[in-house]
């Protein structure tokens, strides 16, 4: 831990602006290794670790590279997809599995309505009603 991160005047700092810290445990290399990664991908790849001139290409170029680092940029652990591809394949999943809850959904109404007009008409037990 750096002491400039752990000092009473930096976390008061924090503390004001409604900021959480996000040091990880002492002697943990792997506490905050992901975070450490992405920081960087950024910096090294999206050379944010450049000076703007303004807070808005500042802002501007994060989002750049946020962009292309969700929309661009494969990723190993994700088979060579990147975020958005797989975030898509997940929505399209669920989107088909829903559809076709609701449509069993609806042919069981269907069946129980169908039976129950069935039962109505005075037919036999045994005779048997089987829609689809």
């Amino acid at each position: 831990r750096g002491v400039q991160y752990t000092c009473r005047s930096y976390r008061r700092l924090l503390a004001r602006y409604h900021i959480r810290s996000s040091m990880g445990q002492t002697g943990n290399c792997y506490d905050n290794a992901l975070a450490e990664r992405v920081n960087g991908i950024l910096k090294l790849e999206y050379r944010l670790d450049s000076r703007f001139a303004t807070i808005a290409q500042a802002r501007l170029a994060v989002f750049q590279a946020i962009w292309l680092y969700n929309h661009e940029r494969p990723h190993l652990s994700l088979g060579y997809r990147t975020p958005y591809q797989l975030q898509q394949q997940h929505l399209r999943r669920w989107s088909m599995l829903r559809r076709r809850a609701v449509l069993q959904r609806a042919v069981r109404v269907l069946q129980w309505f169908v039976h129950q007009q069935y039962l109505r008409t005075g037919a036999m037990q045994s005779d048997r009603f089987v829609l689809f």
